[in-house]
């Protein structure tokens, strides 16, 4: 019996990361991680079709992840407030993709998902429910 498909990682000293070998069905893929000084991921460097596809991240001074770029999408863009929470994230345009919203106590109460508006009520720790742009409830959970 073979092995359909198969993932193995390694790790540096302080827990990241450093490599993974996934093989599939005779084919397989490396991917190589690079950190800075403060454990963040800086780089990914996938092997494709003989060569290499890098992904660079950068951050902010709080060290928020603010742009990722390379790789095989569009560059994507991270905005945070204040307190550290995401506000949105934009693909090449100055246009959000998505948009959250949170309370003064940092509890996210809507979002703007690919045009979807949801807003959520909370009983103060967890979600209760959610509800659409015309405030009908679309999603109610029990917690207990």
């Amino acid at each position: 019996m073979s092995l359909r498909y198969a993932t193995y990682y390694e790790y540096d000293a302080v827990g990241n990361r450093a490599a993974m070998v996934h093989t599939e069905g005779g084919s397989t893929t490396l991917t190589y991680y690079s950190y800075n000084a403060g454990n963040e991921l800086t780089q990914r460097q996938v092997s494709y079709q003989g060569g290499w596809v890098s992904t660079d991240y950068a951050y902010d001074s709080n060290g928020n992840m603010i742009q990722q770029t390379g790789g095989f999408s569009a560059p994507l863009y991270f905005s945070w407030d204040s307190r550290d929470l995401m506000k949105g994230y934009y693909a090449g345009t100055p246009y959000p993709i998505d948009t959250y919203r949170y309370d003064g106590l940092g509890s996210r109460v809507s979002t703007l998902e690919s045009g979807t508006l949801t807003y959520y009520d909370w009983d103060g720790i967890n979600v209760i429910q959610e509800k659409d742009a015309t405030n009908a409830v679309t999603d109610r959970q029990v917690h207990g």
